[in-house]
């Protein structure tokens, strides 16, 4: 009976404890997953910053022709 105790208490030691690991990697890889967005997005808008940029010299350089 001892014997089954224990082997019950570690099972659901471990069950919690692996169910915690899958958690955090879970969460984990939410926050990766939304930096990365993060940064994709930021670089196509700096990107963009830089077409327009480049745009409005080339127009200013027709229109002073």
């Amino acid at each position: 009976m001892f014997t089954f105790i224990v082997v019950e208490l570690s099972n659901n030691v471990y069950r919690k404890l692996r169910n915690g690991i899958q958690k955090t990697i879970r969460r984990m890889s939410t926050i990766v997953i939304a930096s990365l967005s993060a940064v994709a997005t930021f670089q196509v808008h700096a990107d963009y910053k830089v077409y327009r940029l480049k745009l409005a010299e080339t127009w200013g350089q027709t229109r002073r022709f």
